[in-house]
């Protein structure tokens, strides 16, 4: 495992949270570790120091149950150790789902047996699906799992409902992502009144529904030869790209479909700028940075009523919901947005007020701090 810690610049003495996660770095996109680094980043900084310690481990699928075990006990006396060292008053865990799930389970034990409190967030949007799907033991081990946290945080309603059916005794919290609103409010009035590009901005998967928008892209271009569809992302699934662009071909539309590889940075705000529609035809999602980020740069969307895109989109007024693998709907939504500037101008721009006022930085890193303070242990 690689594991790395470093100390943030925070000024309340004597109180500090260990955050630990599957964090990946600077150079691989990752929801998860783009949700932490948006809140360490925030105001929590100032009133917490922060020790960031990423679990992540090369994928090595052959790994049998004794190793497994051993490096969950190896990491639940890392925890131990880290907390008794710093002085940690609690534990921050971002976990998914499964066995990244089970693997963070021992972050929370370290934590209980040294009495420290601790949050779980929930980040996996196939949680839900990998519950159901589970054997009866498991089930009785992830509801164990859940039980554990002095709060587990899920990013809304929908998700923490769904929780708490699975395991009623949960102490749910709703705490959605972040995202620096201010940066991408920026780039809507930089924006060319004439860029009408869509936009995916994932990983190149089948689940993200990238294969749902060429066949969209294909029905649409009998209408409007021009449209451009723009992909960021690098491969989730192996071969994505490979098939992706051979399905371009057989379509008739590799001309139409422009490959941007993973962005960030700068390369982000240059393909937020040069895009005038975001496309979110996801299977699959909890609450996708993707999304926070589109509205917070003044784009409408069109997203899949799965996990808490729902809650995101406002249908009608910030964008558009339809089903997901409704490559129909997604046609007609696409070219309905392509054929009024207007209104995706007007809808960019609600999105961007709804961003600012629901998923700022520096809002979400209060409330985090506010948490932090409500769990500190008396005394």
């Amino acid at each position: 495992m690689r594991s790395r810690g470093n100390r943030g610049s925070g000024t309340v003495p004597g109180q500090t949270a260990i955050v630990f996660g599957s964090f990946a770095p600077p150079s691989h996109p990752c929801g998860v570790t783009a949700a932490m680094r948006a809140v360490t980043s925030s105001c929590l900084s100032e009133r917490c120091n922060l020790e960031i310690v990423s679990t992540l481990r090369p994928d090595q699928p052959d790994r049998g149950m004794i190793l497994r075990v051993s490096f969950g006990a190896w990491l639940g006396m890392t925890t131990i150790v880290r907390i008794l060292r710093s002085g940690a008053s609690l534990v921050d865990v971002h976990a998914v789902s499964g066995r990244d799930l089970l693997k963070h389970s021992a972050v929370l034990i370290g934590a209980k047996l040294v009495g420290r409190p601790s949050i779980l967030r929930i980040h996996g949007g196939d949680f839900d699906p990998v519950y159901a799907t589970s054997g009866s033991t498991a089930k009785r081990l992830i509801r164990w799992i859940l039980r554990m946290p002095s709060r587990v945080v899920l990013l809304s309603d929908r998700w923490a409902e769904t929780v708490r059916q699975i395991e009623p005794r949960t102490h749910t919290f709703v705490l959605p992502n972040a995202v620096d609103c201010d940066e991408l409010a920026a780039i809507a009035e930089e924006r060319p009144a004439e860029a009408n590009s869509a936009l995916m901005l994932g990983n190149l998967c089948e689940r993200k529904g990238h294969f749902d928008a060429l066949e969209a892209l294909a029905a649409a271009r009998k209408q409007h030869p021009s449209m451009e569809l723009l992909l960021a992302g690098a491969e989730r699934d192996e071969g994505a790209m490979a098939e992706l662009e051979e399905r371009a071909r057989e379509l008739g539309i590799e001309g139409s479909v422009h490959f941007l590889g993973p962005v960030f940075d700068q390369e982000k705000r240059s393909a937020l700028k040069r895009a005038g529609i975001f496309l979110l035809p996801s299977h699959v999602e909890n609450m996708p940075v993707s999304v926070m980020e589109a509205m917070g740069a003044g784009l409408p969307v069109i997203g899949s009523r799965v996990g808490a895109v729902p809650e995101m989109i406002e249908d009608g007024v910030t964008g558009f919901l339809m089903e997901a693998r409704d490559r129909s709907s997604l046609k007609q939504r696409w070219i309905e947005l392509l054929e009024r500037p207007e209104l995706r101008r007007e809808m960019g721009m609600r999105g961007r007020d709804r961003a600012q006022q629901l998923w700022s930085r520096n809002l979400v890193g209060s409330r985090t701090a506010d948490l932090y303070d409500e769990l500190q242990p008396a005394g």
